[in-house]
């Protein structure tokens, strides 16, 4: 397996050069990938971890990891906040979204999954696990 971590210490100002990273790095092991799925799916689990998981607090890091393990690519995004009920949040996504798609809470959800990721949650909600099965 296949592993990289990178570390956003800049709040959402950073994000950019972790998402540039991480795709340079999948580009150097040989993974094609979209780069415009790939960088819209890391960059919405990292301005969740910022704005909602250390809510935007820029003295708390980000800690953006890659698990590369034959075809199987696993985003892991964990910010230090105090964490959430990514039970409940993802029932009241799935609601509000049926009643307004243009919502602005919740899009991260839709958008992991319309690329083919699957996520999961884990660490009391601090930590996004974001899997996909490369093609």
């Amino acid at each position: 397996m296949l592993l990289h971590s990178i570390e956003n210490l800049e709040g959402l100002s950073g994000v950019k050069s972790v998402v540039d990273d991480a795709l340079e790095f999948l580009n150097n092991q040989g993974v094609i990938i979209n780069d415009f799925a790939f960088r819209l799916v890391l960059t919405e689990a990292m301005n969740n971890a910022v704005i909602h998981g250390n809510q935007g607090d820029n003295t708390l890091r980000v800690l953006c990891s890659i698990e590369l393990e034959g075809k199987t690519l696993s985003l892991l995004v964990e910010n230090q906040g105090e964490g959430f009920d990514w039970q409940k949040t993802i029932t009241e996504s799935e609601t509000r979204g049926s009643e307004d798609p243009l919502c602005e809470g919740g899009r991260g959800f839709v958008i992991y999954k319309l690329y083919g990721y699957v996520f999961s949650f884990e660490n009391d909600g601090r930590l996004v696990r974001l899997t996909k099965v490369l093609e």
